[in-house]
């Protein structure tokens, strides 16, 4: 009650004097939560994700994760005071009471006052982005392997989704039935995809796919070409050729030219994530499948840091140089991540289970080293190799990280993690979350295991106490793909390629559940390493293979029998999974999931 007074007080107070056509920029104000909620979110969130738990499987509904979200009502008043102070007019609380949304003349500056209770200031423009033509198959290689248009990669064809599934154990017929399952790719900036093209790929190399049945949920469909269409294709294409029948959501809220490449993508992925988060039911994704990142806001922070101290270089300089590269630092201070952490814990609560790539630059960058044609570009190599640099989204304990594989000499029988000059498969260990309880044994063994081993990275170089990531692999390297208006037998996919490939998988896992009148799976990650460790080799095939990750530096995180740092447990089985992750312990299995 008290809320709904302050929210008609502030908005008859904008009414004098206020005009909303002066303003001409829509700004969404994050506002800091009550710190008890928060712990009780943290709760419950690993409550409902426990199979062991009596919660388990009990997800939350949208008001009740509101609850849980949102910010003390007092605080509230005071932000849309100072928005209406500062010239905004249309001043009103989001329906997730942890917002404000307001029309301003320009993007309002949190005074000192009020400073502490605003976590973010999104505001949002729609510069559709225009960047240089370029064929998209060479953006593709270019970002990871100098290779020429011309060239194709070892085997042609050699990981059509046919091939894929029989590598995971998968039935060639198997189609989601449930018409309640729903998935889900997002990206901003230019991410889309072109339907027709998705067709193209269906009918050249994945005619067993039923007619893939996708929908956009903005009228933002993709700008081609661009780096995130590229991604937004990717996604598609593997999400819906592995999650075959399922419903599929492409959604791009945020077509800003600053999207693309630097922080403003990280301030589109707060709001889009707590947006989605706040959604009903039944526009609720079950899985939601994410390919951007980049290192993390401390990783980007401390090379700054070591950059300014030992050179002539500035801060300042560092991060407009840092800012101008491909995704490497999309998130611009700390708060921001933790915002997008815990709308992650609210779509865990709902039921959806959230992937993020673990890159494709190895343990130490999001893609690759820095150029060496600059003195600056050869100053943060240097000091990048000194240390290893996690990724966000992958590095959050609250999300399933996805590595990626490929296959020696074209021959499934001998997969490996990812690793090339240029660019490896990323994992390693967050720079700011503890490591959840269920990790601790394994990654002890682990290090035991890899004790002396060449390449092992001293201990000051990551937090080996902190979350462990990857979680899972799968294929990413020589898959066909169709986009600017051809197809491609052969190209790199990194794991913009395989995460989507792990999404569509558990989206039929959910298929399953759903069937039986089960829960989806929501948070997997508990489930799937006591599976792993309980089970090893039923749900998921470890990969031993020796593979230097170490992208251009002289340590990375070897690969080791069981757990480890470049493909987590390994890749998909599905009959294993099916057996442990299709059912619940209380309940029977069917005579195929045995």
């Amino acid at each position: 009650m008290l809320l709904a007074v302050l929210v008609v007080f502030v908005a008859a107070w904008t009414s004098e004097g206020r005009s909303v056509d002066r303003a001409s920029l829509r700004v969404t104000v994050g506002v800091r939560r009550q710190s008890h909620n928060v712990d009780k979110m943290e709760e419950l969130f690993w409550a409902v994700s426990d199979v062991g738990h009596p919660f388990y499987g009990k997800h939350l509904t949208q008001e009740e994760t509101r609850a849980l979200r949102a910010a003390h009502p007092t605080e509230l008043e005071q932000v849309q005071r100072w928005l209406v102070t500062s010239g905004c007019a249309d001043v009103s609380v989001l329906g997730s009471r942890d917002a404000v949304d307001a029309m301003c003349p320009s993007r309002p500056t949190p005074t000192d006052h009020i400073d502490d209770l605003v976590d973010y200031v999104y505001s949002r423009r729609e510069a559709v982005y225009r960047g240089p033509h370029q064929p998209a198959v060479q953006r593709l290689r270019e970002r990871r392997q100098p290779l020429s248009l011309g060239q194709a990669w070892p085997g042609q064809n050699n990981g059509t989704p046919a091939r894929q599934r029989e590598f995971y154990g998968m039935p060639s017929t198997l189609r989601s039935t449930n018409a309640s399952n729903l998935q889900m790719v997002w990206g901003c900036g230019t991410f889309g995809v072109n339907l027709s093209e998705l067709a193209m790929y269906d009918e050249k190399y994945c005619p067993e796919c039923p007619k893939a049945n996708v929908q956009f949920d903005t009228s933002h469909h993709g700008h081609e070409p661009g780096d995130n269409f590229d991604e937004g294709t990717l996604d598609t294409t593997y999400i819906t050729s592995f999650g075959m029948g399922v419903r599929t959501i492409v959604s791009n809220t945020n077509t800003s030219s600053s999207t693309e490449e630097g922080d403003g993508q990280g301030a589109a992925t707060v709001y889009f994530m707590e947006s989605l988060a706040d959604r009903p039911a039944k526009d609720l994704p079950l899985v939601l499948s994410l390919s951007l990142g980049s290192i993390t806001f401390g990783a980007c922070d401390q090379l700054c840091k070591v950059l300014a101290s030992t050179t002539s270089h500035t801060y300042t300089e560092c991060y407009k140089y840092l800012q101008d590269q491909r995704q490497v630092c999309l998130y611009a201070t700390a708060r921001q991540q933790d915002r997008i952490n815990t709308a992650f814990k609210s779509l865990g609560l709902r039921g959806t289970t959230v992937l993020g790539a673990s890159g494709d630059g190895g343990p130490h960058w999001s893609f690759g080293p820095f150029s060496p044609g600059t003195e600056i570009g050869k100053a943060l190599t240097r000091i990048g190799c000194q240390r290893m640099s996690p990724l966000f989204p992958a590095s959050s304990p609250y999300i399933l990280a996805v590595g990626g594989i490929t296959w020696v000499n074209d021959d499934p029988a001998s997969p490996v993690a990812w690793n090339q000059h240029e660019g490896s498969t990323g994992g390693g260990f967050s720079d700011v979350w503890p490591m959840p309880q269920f990790q601790k044994s394994t990654v002890a063994e682990y290090f035991q295991r890899v004790s002396g081993q060449p390449g092992v990275p001293p201990k000051d170089q990551y937090v080996g106490t902190n979350r462990a990531y990857p979680d899972v692999a799968a294929f990413m390297d020589g898959v066909p793909l169709c986009i600017d208006g051809r197809c491609e037998d052969s190209i790199c996919g990194g794991t913009s390629a395989s995460t989507p490939t792990v999404a569509g998988i558990l989206s039929l896992v959910n298929d399953a559940r759903l069937n039986k009148g089960l829960s989806p799976l929501g948070f997997v990650v508990p489930r799937i390493w006591q599976t792993a460790q309980e089970y090893p080799g039923e749900a998921f095939t470890d990969i031993t293979a020796a593979a230097n990750t170490s992208t251009g530096c002289a340590t990375y995180f070897p690969a080791a029998e069981g757990w480890d740092p470049q493909t987590g447990w390994g890749y998909p089985h599905w009959p294993g999974l099916l057996k442990h992750l299709g059912t619940d312990p209380a309940l029977p299995r069917t005579q195929a999931e045995q």
